[in-house]
């Protein structure tokens, strides 16, 4: 362990948060052996004013890629010192893992085992833009989220280790001499070849991570704001027409929030949705108590790679309101979404809503 900057007491406040975080993270968890790696540096932590970040020096090597890390930054907490150590652990042995991916890691770790303010900070904020997804700032945590959902499609059991393992399978080769490091395959290709055989372009998983954020208690039971709607209306004015006020990025969702009245219970609610192309969409509609709750879903069958997509809301005599819900999947046309895509491309949408005809 080592702390370099700030005075002699933080310095020494520091290096005992770091080195309990090391025992956690690296020991108690399926980090790598750190203390066995020939290669590695001492696990550094730079003081600094800024928030945390994860600076990165290729290691020359004829195996797998590996790299130099250094924490710069960052509150003097245990939170951030779990999130060095789990970003520093990850960036060693995968460097080419996309930073918001990092960020994502390392503040998941953190709001794991400690308050992780950093990270909840984040995710309120994100909560305000979700169209914006948890990909979009390679600086900020907001992939925690992404984290997350793995941890909670792993084996019973498995969950600790799912993160992990889902983040280093892809560890990559650069061939010696490339001028650029070689960044396939990623997370998403993991994902792809685990889940994709019934699951699509990560559909139903991007989608149901969209509907999990619209719950009101947040990741890991940590209170969070629900994802701001893009357009609340009530069924009385329908039929509607909406154009999402701002573009999707991948893994970026949009809500739509319908307040029922007695003839769209009766009748039920139909959906139309056109977007541009240049990516992948799903879809789907909720029923909500009356305390926003998610009572049921439903799913909205879409054409691969397709841009629109129809489906209907029936039997909602005891729904409060109905929730549409738009997730950008990235990609398009034979090719699938690519973390390390920057900047990620925004498309639009447009949602139409209608009461159905009375039985």
């Amino acid at each position: 362990m080592c702390v370099e900057g700030g005075d002699p007491e933080s310095r020494q406040r520091a290096l005992r948060l770091l080195l309990d975080a090391y025992e956690l993270t690296v020991l108690g968890n399926q980090g790598p052996a750190w203390s066995l790696d020939p290669r590695a540096e001492p696990m550094l932590w730079l003081l600094e004013p800024g928030r945390l970040e994860f600076r990165l020096e290729p290691v020359l090597t004829l195996g797998f890629d590996r790299a130099h890390v250094r924490c710069r930054g960052g509150e003097l907490t245990r939170s951030t010192a779990l999130a060095c150590a789990a970003g520093s652990s990850l960036g060693r042995v995968v460097p080419s893992t996309a930073s918001s991916l990092t960020h994502g890691f390392a503040g998941y770790h953190a709001l794991l085992h400690d308050a992780g303010l950093a990270t909840s900070s984040a995710l309120s904020q994100a909560a305000r833009t979700p169209e914006r997804g948890v990909l979009s700032d390679p600086t900020l945590p907001t992939a925690a989220l992404l984290v997350e959902r793995i941890f909670a499609k792993a084996t019973p059991g498995q969950g600790l280790a799912a993160p992990w393992l889902a983040l280093v399978l892809p560890a990559t080769k650069t061939t010696p001499g490339a001028t650029q490091p070689n960044a396939e395959p990623d997370l998403f290709d993991v994902l792809e070849s685990t889940l994709g055989q019934a699951d699509p372009h990560l559909a139903l998983f991007l989608d149901e991570l969209s509907a999990l954020r619209w719950s009101p208690s947040g990741p890991l039971g940590t209170a969070l704001s629900a994802p701001e709607p893009a357009w609340e209306v009530d069924a009385a004015s329908l039929p509607r027409n909406l154009v999402l006020p701002r573009p999707l990025l991948p893994t970026g969702s949009a809500y739509v929030v319908v307040a029922l009245d007695a003839a769209t219970r009766k009748a039920g609610l139909a959906l139309r949705t056109f977007c541009e192309s240049g990516s992948r969409y799903a879809w789907s509609m909720a029923r909500l108590d009356d305390q926003g709750r998610i009572q049921s879903r439903v799913a909205i069958a879409g054409r691969d790679s397709g841009t629109s997509a129809e489906g209907m809301l029936r039997q909602l005599d005891e729904t409060h309101k109905a929730l549409i819900v738009g997730t950008s999947l990235g990609g398009g046309p034979a090719a699938e979404l690519d973390p390390d895509e920057t900047p990620l491309p925004g498309h639009s949408c447009q949602v139409a809503l209608d009461r159905l005809p009375a039985p």
